[in-house]
């Protein structure tokens, strides 16, 4: 699986301003309604949805990074927003940091598996030396596709 599959480019943000974990997620799943990929009327519902598996264990899985997801009926497909928090934003991260990353997956209920392989692309990418770094760094939305489109293919080259 690559970031462009799942990634949507219009749900880039480049530097997200909330003060809280509830108002960072409206944010960024409101960009999925910006989108076309979800109805204006969805967003509480999917912000209660990320937030109740929030309430399980948090997603922030250190380094400044989480990576909340959540199934809803709303969802028809796999969907994936990224956002850049230069402040950070609280998340209740195992190591203390504040979350300046945040990668957030939906899909639809009643479907297993490809959420999963989401999650699995993701948190190998942040173990890459520098990619996390190199993300951090970039300015624009478009240095941020250009990243994932770049280590797509280099995915795409090691496995091929």
């Amino acid at each position: 699986m690559r970031l462009g599959d799942f990634i949507l480019e219009e749900a880039i943000i480049r530097e997200l301003r909330p003060a809280s974990k509830r108002e960072a997620l409206a944010e960024m799943v409101q960009h999925f309604v910006d989108a076309g990929c979800l109805e204006p009327g969805s967003v509480e519902s999917v912000v209660d949805a990320l937030l109740a598996r929030e309430q399980i264990g948090s997603t922030a899985i250190g380094h400044g990074v989480a990576i909340p997801h959540a199934k809803h009926k709303d969802v028809q497909r796999l969907i994936g927003a990224y956002a850049h928090s230069s402040e950070g934003i609280e998340f209740d991260a195992l190591d203390g940091r504040p979350v300046k990353s945040i990668f957030l997956i939906l899909w639809p209920d009643g479907v297993i598996g490809p959420h999963l392989e989401a999650i699995a692309q993701i948190s190998t990418l942040i173990k890459r030396k520098n990619w996390l770094r190199r993300l951090l760094t970039c300015s624009e939305r478009r240095d941020i596709v250009d990243l994932f489109a770049e280590v797509d293919r280099e995915l795409e080259n090691a496995v091929g």
